[in-house]
């Protein structure tokens, strides 16, 4: 039997588990979150959302065994209204800003499970932006372009976890 069996996910958090509430918003949410976080009376849940469906998948996951880790590039999962949330289904949150690597740079992928001690054949990134997913994939992690919870689900499941 070689099924190649998947530990560990890795996911981004905006456009993947984070919304802007505004539908018809596609750019980036820290630069959002930066600005509104400096007026009086920010409520966080009056802009954004979880995506809530996906947070329980990957805590159902993280339930059979699976590592859950975050990769993201700003400062928006600090906030105290999600950070809770999401460090109950994930082990650890990365910011590449923090790093000072882009999405876009294998190095990053590369320190980080190197720093973990998992194998790139191990691990599964997912990410709304295809351009985010070729350093990925270059070092050997299958990769998922996010497009909606359903299909995400249905992959992981084809994927062997």
């Amino acid at each position: 039997d070689n099924l190649i069996m998947i530990s560990t996910v890795i996911s981004d958090l905006g456009g993947v588990l984070l919304f802007s509430k505004d539908k018809s918003y596609k750019g980036k949410l820290n630069p959002v979150y930066k600005e509104e976080l400096k007026k009086e009376g920010f409520d966080f849940f009056n802009f954004f959302e979880l995506n809530n469906e996906l947070l329980e998948y990957y805590a159902s996951l993280k339930e059979k065994g699976v590592k859950l880790y975050i990769i993201t590039e700003g400062i928006i999962q600090n906030d105290p209204k999600i950070k809770d949330d999401l460090y109950k289904v994930f082990d650890k949150i990365y910011s590449s800003g923090e790093i000072g690597l882009t999405k876009k740079e294998v190095g990053l992928y590369e320190g980080i499970l190197q720093g973990l001690g998992i194998e790139p054949s191990d691990a599964m990134y997912i990410d709304d932006n295809r351009d985010n997913l070729g350093a990925a994939q270059e070092l050997g992690i299958k990769t998922i372009l996010f497009k909606n919870t359903e299909g995400l689900k249905e992959e992981i499941q084809n994927s062997h976890i």
